[in-house]
C-alpha cells in the first residue's frame, strides 16, 4: 500500500527544517504562490502541514509563531509587546492520513484549492506591524 506524499498534493517540503529541530517530522508549505520554494519564511502566513509517519497536522497561519518576533525585531518593525503570534493560526486537521485515497478526500474537504494567497507580516510606512498580501509585499520590496 502506498503512503500519503504531500508533494503529490501541491505541498512543498521545507528545506532543512523540522519540528522539533533535528527530528524526523517533515514540514511542508502549500504551493499557493511562486514565492513558495521550500525556503522557510517565518513572517509568511500560508497553509502548512507536518508529517510524522502517518500523523498529519495542517493549519493556516505562521510556520512557527515563536520565531516571528525576533524576525520582526531584526527589521526594526514595531509591534505590541503582548501580541501573541499564535493568534494568527487556524488549525485545520490533526489526525492520520495513511493513503493517497484518504489524503484526496481529506484535502478536498479542507478546500485548500480555495485558500487565499499567502500574506506577510511586515512594517507599514511608520514601520508598525502590518499584514500584506504577498503580491503587494513583493511590489513594495521591488521584487515584482
Amino acid at each position: 500500500m502506498s503512503t500519503f506524499d504531500p508533494t503529490q498534493h501541491n505541498f512543498v517540503l521545507l528545506k532543512d527544517f523540522s519540528f522539533p529541530p533535528g527530528s524526523s517530522v517533515e514540514v511542508f508549505e502549500l504551493h499557493s504562490h511562486d514565492v513558495v520554494t521550500g525556503e522557510p519564511d517565518f513572517t509568511r502566513l500560508n497553509t502548512f502541514l507536518t508529517k510524522d509517519g502517518s500523523f498529519i497536522t495542517i493549519w493556516n497561519g505562521l510556520l512557527e509563531p515563536l520565531f516571528v518576533a525576533s524576525r520582526l525585531e531584526k527589521q526594526n518593525i514595531l509591534f505590541p509587546e503582548k501580541l501573541d503570534f499564535h493568534e494568527y493560526e487556524t488549525p485545520l486537521f490533526r489526525g492520520y492520513i495513511e493513503s493517497p485515497e484518504e489524503a484526496k478526500c481529506i484535502l478536498h474537504a479542507l478546500r485548500l484549492d480555495t485558500c487565499s494567497l499567502p500574506q506577510v507580516l511586515t512594517g507599514n510606512e511608520e514601520n508598525k506591524l502590518a499584514c500584506m498580501p504577498i503580491d503587494a509585499y513583493l511590489t513594495k520590496k521591488g521584487i515584482v
